[in-house]
């Protein structure tokens, strides 16, 4: 949260025509001010690195984006302990390799710059004098293409989301990831609960169930796979588009070269063949036929007993794809837990994948219940002798329901502790709004699992010993219930996943958190007033100070300077001499590169003496 905090050091006014040692008194803030003005960076002696040329310049757009960043100093630099970084909006590092002198120009360093986005970037610099090893650090922003937020620590950058709702090009995005995801899921779902639930429920002794059953479940397997392979594509080609800007480029060379050498396109082809490799695995699950045993009597004929080993192989295949997926979400960029340094495999990583686990044993689970089992034992014509193995597999899909609600409940509330950082982020993004909608429906989800397995069908359970089969009874009223109810969560777990890739296209802003104050209150020589700060981003400022003496009247003949001094890490400290633009009121320009907490000193010089106080505030992005 933004805050303010002043300490005041002050000096009593003396009149003019005391002696010399109250006129002496006088003097030494008026020294303090000249050694502060000069450390900020006003004088070029004493062997100090100055910066007083940078290409490309502080604070412009640039029409392209440049190749390299060169920077001159007021003195020779220390080749080796000198360096320039280079940041993009995320921290990441946009430089190659280590800063080196120009040759012959001991004074200029430059290095050379990764392929830069439209945005903007943060120059990070440290000047050591080769003359007597004075340590200077500074910083400034330039832009390509258009002005955009600066970097910023997590956590500590404020203001309201500015995503607003998807243009067609990320509309279709969004919803190519849902499709993968879903896909994806039910993939998963229908192969586990098909050979850890179906193959050992009492409905598998009927030979024509279990046909179907296989038959069915590979048709319903192919397709989600050819469609999670589409999807996965369009999802690229976006990538890919958003990248060149243009349909023409998306295919150039540069462009998909770009994609696939990053972890991402990486993963997608990882993801791409291990989906070929499970469609092609399909054909290994075969249909059983039944056998006639010797006594050549229909009613003795049996399926014979082998293990769904087509079926496992899916499963596997997809609990793998699952991992993939998750690799290439934010958990890998979150850097959370991280084992041998890689972003692959991380603690945040595997609490996604086991979240996908969790939506694919429970949600795919119940697709497979609606749209093979059901189908399969012919329920919906009547609950006939199908029902007693039906409400089997019922029963033992319960313990693995449990077990995945558990699963996705806890790596959930991980995730959410990993991906948005404060409340106010969460009551304040897209992200936390469509955890809100994706909380709200599994909460239904697991209110209508709560109604059928302890109301709908105990009373079926116990109505099987009577006759009670016939249209209208009892127990057919409560099958069809059963029935209609069982088709409401697929629907609703749709709506999960939809929910699940709109917190995947709209991360929480970095370091969402409220606003500061439109000023800060100060207080200082005698002096009060407040100091404001526009737009209150990472960028160039305006600071304007208000100023009024005990009296109350605007103060007209004063020199104020603000120092700026970022806390949370080294940058330098820079300066800011505001003029006077109306009675009371001096305004200046300041460069703040990063979003983040900053101090901000600020000396005012009268006629009376020197005044100085400091404000902390807190910067967005």
């Amino acid at each position: 949260m933004s805050y303010a905090r002043g300490t005041n050091r002050t000096r009593t006014p003396m009149p003019w025509h005391q002696g010399v040692s109250r006129g002496a008194g006088r003097v030494l803030p008026l020294l303090a001010l000249l050694v502060a003005l000069w450390w900020s960076g006003t004088g070029t002696a004493w062997a100090h690195a100055l910066l007083i040329h940078s290409d490309p310049p502080a604070d412009l757009v640039l029409p392209e984006a440049p190749s390299s960043v060169h920077l001159q100093f007021s003195e020779d630099l220390n080749a080796s302990a000198s360096q320039i970084i280079v940041w993009d909006r995320f921290r990441h590092t946009m430089t190659t390799g280590h800063a080196t002198l120009v040759p012959g120009l001991p004074r200029q360093m430059t290095v050379g710059l990764k392929p830069l986005r439209p945005g903007a970037y943060l120059v990070l610099w440290t000047s050591v004098s080769a003359q007597d090893g004075h340590i200077l650090r500074g910083s400034y922003l330039f832009f390509v293409q258009h002005r955009g937020p600066g970097p910023s620590l997590k956590g500590v950058s404020q203001g309201t989301p500015t995503q607003g709702f998807p243009d067609a090009a990320g509309l279709i995005s969004l919803l190519a990831h849902w499709l993968e995801l879903f896909t994806a899921v039910t993939w998963v779902g229908a192969a586990v609960v098909s050979a850890l639930v179906f193959a050992r429920s009492t409905a598998a002794v009927d030979p024509e169930a279990v046909g179907a059953e296989r038959a069915r479940l590979r048709t319903f397997l192919r397709l989600n796979i050819v469609a999670l392979i589409v999807s996965s594509s369009i999802v690229i080609l976006q990538e890919a588009h958003s990248l060149d800007g243009t349909w023409s480029g998306t295919f150039s060379s540069s462009t998909l070269s770009s994609i696939f050498s990053g972890q991402y396109g990486q993963l997608w082809i990882a993801r791409q063949v291990l989906a070929l490799v499970a469609l092609v695995a399909t054909a290994a699950m075969t249909v059983p036929r039944p056998a006639i045993s010797r006594v050549r009597s229909l009613a003795a004929a049996a399926v014979r007993p082998r293990p769904p080993v087509g079926t496992l192989l899916s499963g596997a295949l997809g609990f793998i794809y699952l991992a993939l997926f998750a690799a290439s979400g934010h958990a890998a960029a979150a850097e959370v837990g991280t084992i041998f340094g890689s972003q692959i495999i991380s603690g945040a990583v595997g609490a996604d994948w086991l979240h996908f686990m969790g939506d694919a044993l429970w949600f795919g689970g119940q697709i497979y219940i609606v749209l093979i089992l059901m189908p399969v034992l012919r329920l919906r014509r009547g609950p006939g002798r199908a029902l007693e193995g039906f409400l089997d597999a019922l029963n033992r899909f319960s313990p693995l329901a449990y077990g995945s609600i558990a699963l996705f409940t806890l790596s959930g509330l991980f995730a959410a502790k990993v991906h948005i950082p404060s409340w106010y982020a969460f009551f304040h993004s897209i992200y936390g709004w469509a955890l809100v909608v994706k909380v709200v429906l599994i909460g239904l989800m697991m209110l209508v699992s709560v109604f059928t397995v302890f109301i709908v069908r105990p009373r079926i359970r116990a109505s099987l010993t009577q006759d009670d089969l016939v249209e209208g009874g009892v127990q057919t009223v409560w099958v069809r219930r059963l029935l209609a109810w069982l088709g409401v969560n697929p629907v609703l777990g749709a709506g999960v996943l939809l929910a699940t890739s709109v917190m995947f296209s709209y991360p929480v802003p970095e370091g969402l958190s409220p606003a500061g104050p439109s000023a800060y209150p100060i207080h200082l020589a005698g002096l009060t007033g407040t100091l404001a700060l526009s737009p209150d981003r990472s960028g160039p400022n305006v600071i304007t100070v208000r100023l009024q003496n005990a009296r109350g009247q605007q103060v007209k003949q004063a020199t104020v300077v603000v120092l700026t001094t970022m806390l949370d890490m080294e940058m330098g400290t820079g300066k800011a001499t505001l003029t006077l633009t109306r009675p009371g009121i001096f305004a200046g320009t300041t460069d703040l590169g990063m979003g983040g907490h900053w101090s901000l000193r600020v000396l005012v010089y009268t006629p009376a003496g020197l005044g100085q106080t400091s404000v902390r505030v807190l910067v967005g992005t």
